[in-house]
């Protein structure tokens, strides 16, 4: 493999529908989504690379494709999942985890790209794609335990999320993304849904999955549950000129938790959660409930935001 569009037409099908994400990680503000197909991936691969190389985005694919109607890029548009992936981002154990991965897989992988130094992502592509959307959740469940099992990243493993893409620049540190093992090699689903069984025997693997599947089932219930409904304002509005204020939110609510701050992460969290959940008042109880159980802002990673949702919504 030595070029994107031969990496894009091995990794898809010419009738797939899959996001490229562009993202300058020193302003978020300046970011884009384009939907494509092969087609149109490759008759726009030099405006890609342009804003790759010279205006700093780094470059991003969705590793499943999607509804050819969808319109963004949520959960409920993933039209079949392609593979099963692991996004090892510590460069103090990153090598020793991959061979524990390799170990248990007792195979080669697909790939692994480097996408900083000793920092890899690795994907297994399936011989048999997941179609049955009912199995999806179920899918996002086992990968994310086994994620935890190999200490990769958990966060990576919804279906819709995204892969750095191979042979450009991630424009964190200007590291150029490369191939360090590639093969033309695809997978059984069960030799991983074996892994899994025999991971979950141990307790804190079994509690971690246990605990997925209520918070699923919490976050559906959450609309049912007593607590006070911030209602929508349509006065309101995300866009660049509010640099994003909350959506819905209502001025004395805005004195009450914003404090002026605009705190940014509260706005990623946003972002983030609108990709896979539509119901705006839920997603603002959702950090209302966040900041009044910790009283303070939150100013921190992404990560430990969810963690701090995880924990509260569990207990």
């Amino acid at each position: 493999m030595n070029n994107i569009m031969n990496f894009m037409k091995w990794y898809f099908k010419e009738d797939e529908t899959f996001y490229i994400f562009g993202l300058n990680n020193k302003k978020q503000i300046e970011k884009f989504t384009y939907k494509h197909n092969l087609k149109s991936f490759e008759e726009n691969i030099f405006k890609l690379l342009y804003h790759n190389t010279k205006k700093g985005k780094s470059l991003y694919f969705t590793f499943n494709p999607f509804n050819i109607n969808s319109k963004s890029r949520c959960k409920d548009n993933v039209e079949s999942i392609k593979s099963i992936i692991f996004d090892f981002d510590d460069p103090l154990t990153s090598e020793e985890d991959i061979e524990k991965l390799l170990k248990h897989t007792k195979k080669k992988c697909s790939y692994i790209l480097e996408t900083s130094k000793k920092k890899f992502q690795i994907c297994y592509k399936l011989k048999n794609e997941i179609t049955n959307k009912e199995e999806f959740e179920e899918f996002e469940r086992v990968n994310k335990t086994l994620s935890k099992f190999f200490n990769s990243d958990t966060n990576v493993n919804s279906i819709e999320k995204l892969f750095r893409l191979p042979f450009t620049i991630n424009q964190k540190n200007g590291f150029t993304t490369r191939f360090k093992e590639y093969n033309d090699l695809y997978f059984d689903y069960t030799d991983f849904l074996q892994i899994f069984n025999t991971v979950i025997r141990v307790k804190e693997f079994k509690e971690f999955y246990d605990s997925l599947k209520e918070v699923k089932k919490t976050l559906r219930n959450t609309k049912k549950k007593d607590i006070k409904t911030i209602e929508i304002n349509n006065d309101f509005i995300l866009n660049n000129k509010s640099f994003y204020k909350y959506i819905g939110i209502k001025k004395g609510y805005e004195k009450k938790y914003n404090k002026s701050d605009y705190s940014s992460i509260d706005i990623l969290y946003i972002e983030n959660r609108k990709k896979t959940c539509n119901d705006y008042n839920l997603i603002f109880n959702e950090i209302i409930q966040i900041r009044n159980k910790l009283n303070q802002p939150l100013k921190r990673d992404m990560k430990n935001y969810y963690n701090d949702r995880y924990n509260i919504f569990l207990k």
